[in-house]
This record gives C-alpha cells, sequence and structure tokens, in this order.
C-alpha cells in the first residue's frame, strides 16, 4: 500500500515537472512541519487515520499545502500560499486535487503579474 503522504508528493513532484520548469526544481522544495495527530474524536471510520495525510512544501516566496483525499473529501485539496507574509499568509488559489487546480497554481506563479524576485 502506498502512503498518502508519498502520494501526494508524487503530485507534487508532478506538478513541478509539468508546469514549473525553469522557474522552480523539486529539489529546492523543503517539507515543512511534522505529522499532525488527529483527536480520537474527529477521525472518521473508514477515512482518516491517526495521522492528517497532508503535505507542506516552501519554496522560493510560495507555499503549498496538500491534503489527501482520506483528509478533505471527496478529492483532497490543494492551496498555493503566500510564505513570504509570515503575518498574513493569505491563500492565493485553492481547489480540489485534480489537473485543473495544479494548472491554476502554474498559472499565478508564471503570471507576470505574480512575478516575485528571490532575494539572494
Amino acid at each position: 500500500m502506498i502512503r498518502a503522504q508519498a502520494a501526494l508528493m508524487r503530485q507534487a513532484q508532478e506538478f513541478f515537472r509539468a508546469q514549473l520548469v525553469g522557474r522552480y526544481s523539486f529539489d529546492e522544495v523543503r517539507v515543512v512541519g511534522d505529522r499532525e495527530e488527529v483527536p480520537a474524536d474527529q477521525r472518521r471510520e473508514g477515512g482518516m487515520g491517526r495521522y492528517r495525510e497532508c503535505v507542506r512544501l516552501v519554496f522560493g516566496p510560495w507555499e503549498l499545502f496538500i491534503r489527501s483525499p482520506a483528509d478533505e473529501p471527496p478529492l483532497g485539496e490543494v492551496l498555493l500560499i503566500d510564505a513570504g507574509d509570515p503575518a498574513r499568509r493569505p491563500v492565493l488559489v485553492s481547489g480540489p486535487l485534480d489537473a485543473g487546480t495544479w494548472m491554476k497554481i502554474g498559472n499565478w506563479i508564471k503570471s507576470p503579474k505574480h512575478q516575485r524576485r528571490i532575494a539572494s
């Protein structure tokens, strides 16, 4: 059986390979946070296990937060967050864990309007 975190990381790797060629590489990604335990009274039978099935990745001024379908039914969820503003941390793009949302996130990052310089 494939662990949820491994499957979510594979989706993120494919996103970088398909959408961010020449801008970011998956080698630049930093995985943030430890596994978060789900309180026993919040676990759903047949769905959620002991730990939340999510991955938080930081690259450049961006953060991706990906939740599995078991954690955010029915499809899962992916959020693009502005990691450059630790006080506000606004969600820039969000949607179900599908190809359309990955495309929106890629377009947002690649848009000249949203380009940012990374401090050296």
